[in-house]
């Protein structure tokens, strides 16, 4: 939350409800602890265009595919 508001930043993720994108283990028994852990975090001067989370790629993270504009 400090982060974000010294740095006049704002998460991409905001208004994406839960997000989690740790961890992604197939055997993760509890997703109740699973997180998010992955952000992106833009300034004011920068649109957000679409946030999603990616496919899969057999990390214990899911990619963020985030699209913006200048």
């Amino acid at each position: 939350k400090e982060v974000l508001e010294v740095g006049n930043f704002y998460n991409a993720s905001e208004g994406e409800g839960l997000a989690f994108t740790w961890p992604t283990w197939k055997f993760w028994p509890i997703k109740i602890f699973s997180m998010q852990i992955d952000h992106c975090l833009l300034t004011k001067d920068i649109k957000l265009v679409s946030w999603k989370r990616g496919a899969d790629t057999s990390s214990d993270h899911l990619p963020l595919i985030i699209e913006f504009s200048l």
